[in-house]
């Protein structure tokens, strides 16, 4: 599951003067502040879509004022509209090119959009200008964390900590660092100092709750989590991994519970969904294991994860004794997959094609594990267990033992017959 969580970005409103600048067009300023003014109260007061109107209205009224764009972009950033972002800060910098500000929201923005390579320019552009800035090395820090540039992204938070030993979020992200890239021997004591440091902190028992699972602590991990959630009730990721911890102890019915929890509190994240379905699927449950996959298919953003629900739905489904229902998800999984390395995974299920050409597409760890696990699965199902063996063993000793294919493998492999 570790592969599942990555960081989200968090865009600030940064509310500016204005800049004064002449404009070419037709231009009513009187209008311009008075719809600025009303949509900063907005803002404020949580009414979002009127703010946004608002400032929309304000920039027609007068289109030349650095401020007014950068004020739209922090709106549509919160909003989750990180194309406008883009566009708000181009427009901005064209009109103010000295407007760091907007180099710093573009920057995060790129890098919602998965756009790292442009996300790094931006914050390095203004690390060139402001050679002590921590806040500048810890956001791309973050992002180089975001590009899996495991490297790069210690080299920032060390500047960082260079700069200002003591700064909260350095450490935080030193411990961050440690989890993502599953130091988690050496994350352990690191992540007990940061609770030691703030014990009223939700987010601290929640990493050393990672850190002890990283360490096949599982009791202590859920403790971890309960203290994380005593401390924040609304606290769904923790609900979440102690779901998923206690799916790990084989505690299912707790584990449905906590995911039930956590879907409450956040209904469009995919993870608790998918973890309820594999609570399902281990008790052989596979009607509402394929239910549940289906559901988790449709929140993930991720091309990949909705191909492996979908597949996951599938065979749950054929599993369950249901072959055209298995048929018209596979269809639907077919069309999820088009251009990407799991469309030979379905050729093969069709019988089009070979195990050796699926694996040949399929070059990454991750989708090697994914296509081993639902070729062996297809396999029992052709009663070709030696062969299915294989694969279950091969995802068991090389995949991610947070994943839903690593549980699988392990499941198939204890039962007595097939």
């Amino acid at each position: 599951m570790q592969a599942k969580y990555r960081k989200a970005f968090v865009i600030t409103a940064c509310l500016l003067s204005l800049a004064g600048l002449p404009s070419a067009h037709a231009e009513d300023r009187i209008a311009h502040l008075r719809y600025l003014g009303s949509a900063e109260l907005n803002w404020q007061t949580q009414k979002r879509e009127e703010a946004l109107k608002d400032i929309d209205k304000s920039i027609e009224a007068y289109s030349g004022n650095a401020g007014a764009y950068l004020l739209r972009a922090s709106m549509r950033g919160t909003m989750g509209n990180h194309k406008g972002v883009v566009d708000d800060c181009n427009r901005a910098l064209y009109l103010k090119p000295d407007m760091d500000a907007a180099v710093q929201i573009r920057a995060v923005a790129y890098a919602a959009l998965g756009k790292y390579k442009e996300a790094i320019e931006d914050l390095t552009t203004l690390i060139d200008k402001r050679k002590n800035d921590t806040k500048s090395y810890l956001t791309r820090a973050d992002v180089y964390g975001m590009a899996d540039d495991e490297k790069m992204s210690r080299k920032d938070i060390n500047k960082a900590l260079e700069l200002e030993p003591s700064n909260a979020r350095a450490k935080r992200a030193l411990v961050i660092w440690h989890l993502q890239f599953r130091k988690f021997k050496e994350a352990l004591p690191l992540t007990e100092k940061y609770v030691s440091e703030n014990p009223k902190s939700a987010d601290a028992h929640y990493f050393l709750a990672r850190a002890h699972s990283g360490n096949n602590q599982i009791q202590k991990a859920i403790e971890d989590c309960t203290q994380a959630i005593n401390l924040d009730p609304k606290f769904y990721r923790a609900f979440t991994s102690r779901g998923y911890y206690k799916l790990i102890l084989k505690d299912y019915k707790g584990s449905i519970i906590d995911s039930d929890s956590s879907i409450k509190l956040d209904s469009k994240n995919a993870v608790p969904v998918q973890n309820k379905a594999l609570a399902y699927f281990l008790q052989n449950d596979y009607l509402k294991a394929a239910d549940l996959y289906k559901s988790a298919a449709g929140l993930y953003d991720k091309k990949e994860r909705k191909v492996r629900s979908r597949l996951l739905a599938a065979f749950s489904l054929k599993l369950a004794g249901k072959a055209t229902e298995s048929k018209t998800e596979m269809a639907l999984t077919k069309k999820e997959a088009e251009k990407t390395n799991l469309g030979t995974l379905l050729l093969f299920m069709e019988g089009g094609t070979t195990a050796d050409k699926v694996l040949a597409v399929a070059p990454k760890l991750e989708y090697q594990c994914t296509a081993k696990t639902m070729m062996a699965l297809e396999l029992l199902r052709l009663k070709k267990t030696k062969e299915a063996h294989d694969y279950f063993n091969w995802v068991i000793a090389n995949g991610d033992g947070d994943e839903d294919e690593t549980y699988i493998s392990k499941a198939f492999l204890d039962r007595k017959a097939f």
